[in-house]
């Protein structure tokens, strides 16, 4: 009777314990799946903004490639078109990004604006991948109709040996995108990376913009009142982490607006 009763709890606890590894199991499946959701944009099929901040270390220490890209007067799309119009370009694009760059190197940066950020990839090649996509960016139809709709891009490529090296390429490549934008539409430029231009280029506006790479951000919000001038304004402490997101490493202050009364 002893013997039996002692089998059968052996018998219960194995049975236990596979029910909680089928449950474990689950339990990994399922944070696999939510990681995934997290990390994509649920439009475009590409990586989201947090994907980018969670890759930045990634792309540290090696040659890249980087690429941002718009969509030339998206706002005239929405409008003339309807935004289900808009969201179908989004979409399009987004495929054409991961079909040609990869899903894992594909952002979408906010907006009608994305990202590419390709390690290890030749001049050449990198340039020869573009001219596929402007041919299929610029072959997008609507129910066998061609959208008039046009994209700009700007892409830097080198090196990312230092660790604010990611987010000057951003910078430099943003600026080569509106350097596009204003020679026409449907214009890509690219040059290598300078780190000391794109430095020296930095402003409070660029600081900001590094809420998209692997920062932490904390604005204190303090009221400015004087009497003697008769104005009334607020000034922002604004710090920010950069890689590592425990470690501030810079501070910037700055005065955002003063109204008279």
């Amino acid at each position: 009777m002893l013997s039996q009763s002692f089998g059968q709890l052996v018998g219960n606890i194995k049975t236990y314990i596979g029910e909680l590894n089928e449950l474990n199991d689950q339990l990994k499946e399922d944070n696999l799946t939510l990681e995934a959701a997290t990390l994509r944009d649920s439009l475009t099929g590409v990586r989201n903004r947090f994907a980018l901040r969670r890759d930045y270390n990634f792309y540290g220490e090696q040659h890249i490639h980087l690429m941002m890209l718009d969509i030339d007067d998206f706002k005239g799309v929405n409008d003339n078109f309807g935004h289900s119009v808009g969201d179908y370009l989004l979409k399009k694009t987004g495929d054409a990004l991961i079909d040609i760059f990869g899903s894992e190197y594909s952002y979408r940066y906010g907006g009608d604006e994305f990202t590419v950020i390709l390690p290890d990839y030749a001049e050449e090649d990198f340039q020869s991948a573009v001219e596929v996509l402007k041919d299929r960016l610029e072959s997008i139809r609507l129910e066998d109709k061609k959208l008039p709709v046009h994209f700009s891009a700007g892409y830097v490529y080198g090196r990312t040996d230092l660790g604010d090296d990611l987010r000057l390429m951003l910078r430099q490549a943003d600026e080569l995108l509106y350097k596009s934008k204003g020679s026409g539409k449907s214009t890509f430029k690219g040059e290598p990376y300078d780190r000391e231009y794109a430095a020296d280029n930095s402003g409070t506006a660029a600081h900001i913009s590094d809420l998209a790479v692997g920062v932490a951000l904390f604005i204190i919000v303090q009221v400015v009142w004087s009497v003697d001038e008769g104005e009334v304004g607020e000034k922002s402490l604004c710090r920010y982490a950069a890689g590592q997101l425990e470690e501030v490493v810079v501070a910037v202050l700055f005065a955002s607006f003063s109204a008279s009364k």
